[in-house]
């Protein structure tokens, strides 16, 4: 009995240990992001995005940052460090998007407009569409279905889903990726090209 409960309590500081350090990757990938100037992707909702474990199975597995990335003042803020399970709506939607693809770790929302739907292009991301909901009304429930419905006729994890447009919702990208540092280095790509985009039309 010792023994299991000795064994047990390594399991509980080896899952600390993880999360402080998922949480410590976050955190820098965030800073790092800020810096590059990613602002002109930020949503008015507020972005987010979540970083499993390798293992994740719930929420508390996944961090992400409480109270989401804003623009303020032409940068980005954040009102808190990394935390795990800091984000229902992008920790669900990872848990979704790891049943048909396990390797998935990361996801962030960003904005949608045809400037980075161009961009996304350009840069050759694979992009998944969820389908306009009847009459334009999607609730949670309805998002997670159709986030099922796409993600089962995905052959490959795709680089973006493109979520469309719903009466009182924003208009929303998802970013996907296997890594946090593949993840980071979209977005950045992305920032850079929509930024490009924009200057040249």
């Amino acid at each position: 009995m010792a023994i299991f409960g000795g064994g047990f309590c390594m399991d509980i500081e080896m899952q600390s240990f993880e999360a402080r350090g998922l949480c410590l990757e976050l955190k820098k990938t965030v800073a790092e992001m800020k810096e590059t100037g990613i602002e002109r992707l930020i949503p008015e909702i507020g972005a987010n995005i979540a970083y499993a474990l390798p293992t994740a199975k719930e929420l508390t597995d996944i961090a992400a940052i409480p109270g989401r990335m804003l623009r303020f003042k032409g940068q980005v803020a954040t009102l808190g460090e990394p935390e795990m399970g800091a984000s229902t709506y992008m920790g669900k939607s990872l848990l979704v998007v790891r049943k048909y693809f396990p390797s998935a770790r990361c996801v962030v929302n960003l904005r949608n407009n045809p400037v980075i739907r161009r961009a996304c292009t350009e840069l050759g991301f694979s992009i998944a569409h969820m389908p306009v909901p009847p009459g334009y009304r999607q609730t949670d429930a309805d998002f997670y279905d159709d986030l099922h419905r796409i993600l089962a006729n995905c052959r490959e994890l795709p680089d973006i889903i493109e979520i469309p447009d719903r009466i009182n919702l924003e208009r929303l990208i998802l970013v996907l990726g296997e890594e946090l540092k593949e993840t980071g280095d979209k977005i950045k790509s992305l920032a850079a090209k929509e930024k490009m985009l924009a200057q040249n039309d």
